[in-house]
């Protein structure tokens, strides 16, 4: 006599979407039984995360340049360059209730001198960018006269000094 092994899986079924764990089982509707499982507690302690303390920086004044037009000539190459500078009073949030914002905006005009040789007065005004042209503009500006905008933004923007357009006398 041969003894016949029994095979049996130790797998244990796997339950299908349904909530049964064989067809058989959906037949007859025997649920099968859902087992939860023990999820690990993480061990790790909290650490009470101390406020990092921000250094406000004092009252400063943000300079924005941005172009408002261009002047061609017939060919469409650049001949002037129409720009704002813009400067705002940046409050920092201590100091918003002693301060008000305030901000000016001074306008003027680039004339491209002829001895200039750059790539981007090469370029029709449609084939130019915003970026290649504010950076055209930068570069060619003389840094006195953007000192000498800086200065007027400053004196009407700055709290301790302001220009008086409206004069007492008439």
């Amino acid at each position: 006599m041969s003894k016949k092994k029994k095979i049996t899986s130790k797998k244990k079924s796997k339950a299908v979407e349904t909530g049964f764990a064989t067809l058989e089982d959906l037949i007859i509707g025997k649920t099968t039984k859902k087992v939860r499982r023990k999820t690990r507690k993480s061990k790790a302690k909290v650490i009470v995360k101390t406020p990092t303390i921000v250094e406000e920086r004092p009252l400063y004044i943000k300079h924005y340049l941005e172009i408002v037009s261009l002047i061609t000539n017939e060919e469409g190459f650049l001949e002037e360059i129409i720009f704002t500078y813009k400067g705002v009073l940046v409050i920092p949030l201590s100091l918003k209730d002693i301060y008000k914002a305030d901000s000016h905006t001074t306008q003027s005009t680039f004339t491209i001198p002829k001895n200039i040789k750059d790539p981007i007065l090469t370029k029709r005004f449609d084939n130019l960018t915003k970026k290649e042209t504010l950076n055209f503009l930068r570069d060619h500006v003389n840094d006195t006269y953007m000192v000498g905008l800086k200065e007027v933004i400053y004196k009407e923007v700055w709290p301790e000094h302001k220009i008086i357009d409206q004069l007492p006398w008439k």
